[in-house]
């Protein structure tokens, strides 16, 4: 009985964490054809946990940023960062950055600029179980779906440091 509880409750904590990850695909929404936005260059942090981490976000070339991830390791009171690389996708009118991660896939976050110092980032949510093995296919499905408000994971709201 006691092994059997153990294995239900390592099997929900499973579950959990897996739900926590934003969806990833293999492809991006689209080629990297669109400008970089200068907009978005400079260090953001999230409005709610600010002090324990931000992001960086550069230019790598025309249509290419250099983003890092900097989260706040409070055993060692240090930063460790992430870094990953991003380019810009439309979908009918809506902004998204793919980020690529180190491990080869795509975090779609879909982009709303409220200013030039505000943003909020949606992830797409990670109840979405589709597979897309061309970017036509993800862009198509992106544009039928996007409307619908449990499209998108928890929203992120970030603020511009100017320091």
């Amino acid at each position: 009985m006691l092994k059997k509880l153990k294995i239900g409750l390592l099997g929900l904590l499973l579950a959990l964490l897996c739900t926590a990850c934003p969806y990833q695909t293999p492809v991006a929404i689209s080629e990297a054809t669109l400008p970089i936005d200068e907009d978005l260059l400079g260090k953001w942090k999230d409005d709610v946990k600010n002090k324990k981490e931000f992001i960086e976000i550069t230019k790598k070339d025309a249509t290419h940023y250099r983003i890092v991830q900097h989260t706040l390791n409070e055993e060692l009171q240090v930063f460790e960062k992430n870094e990953m690389s991003g380019h810009l996708s439309k979908v009918n009118d809506t902004l998204y950055i793919n980020l690529l991660q180190r491990n080869g896939f795509f975090h779609p976050y879909k982009i709303q600029k409220i200013s030039p110092k505000y943003i909020k980032l949606f992830p797409l949510s990670d109840h979405i179980k589709e597979k897309f093995e061309k970017s036509t296919d993800l862009q198509n499905y992106i544009a039928q779906y996007q409307h619908l408000s449990f499209f998108f994971g928890n929203e992120m709201e970030m603020l511009k440091d100017e320091k």
